[in-house]
């Protein structure tokens, strides 16, 4: 299981998690308690319990218990966990497809559609990275980076920028 696989099912869980608390929070008014008074024959729906000579029947129980607070930070640190995972996969997916490219321009070529299609499957975390302002200094000093660790056209420097591109080619097919 890649890095991406992982991180994609962290985001699935993530998100139900916040789409389980946006359910929950939007239907605190839908989910009020509400009775069924029957009194002198007559039927009559409301959110007060009944008076006590009426026959009460609770047709809705009371709202659920709202999440605590340390749910809420909890959930808020996952996402936070998850979007800066998303950010580094995307820095280091786009700084080694540029570096690969740049030693091998066949690289670019030959695997243009794959990183498209990688990028259409990560998108979510794909438009956080290129909306982020610090994303494009993000990418240039990781480069920078990259290109002094694997300059040269000895052995050593061949394996490295072997090495990110496989890693890259892993990721993205």
């Amino acid at each position: 299981m890649n890095t991406f696989q992982k991180l994609s099912r962290k985001n699935q869980r993530l998100s139900a998690f916040i789409g389980g608390l946006v359910v929950l929070f939007f239907s605190a008014e839908a989910s009020a308690q509400m009775y069924k008074c029957v009194q002198d024959g007559k039927t009559v729906y409301q959110q007060e319990k009944c008076p006590d000579k009426a026959k009460e029947t609770t047709l809705r129980g009371s709202d659920p218990p709202a999440a605590t607070q340390s749910q809420v930070a909890a959930g808020e640190a996952k996402a936070e966990k998850t979007n800066t995972q998303g950010f580094e996969l995307v820095a280091d997916v786009t700084t080694g497809f540029n570096l690969c490219s740049d030693y091998d321009p066949e690289f670019r070529a030959k695997y243009t559609v794959a990183y498209n299609e990688w990028a259409g499957r990560n998108s979510a975390a794909v438009k956080a990275f290129t909306a982020d302002a610090g994303s494009t200094k993000t990418v240039q000093e990781r480069m920078a980076i990259s290109r002094a660790r694997t300059a040269g056209d000895d052995l050593e420097a061949k394996a490295k920028r072997a090495a990110v591109c496989a890693k890259v080619l892993a990721i993205i097919q």
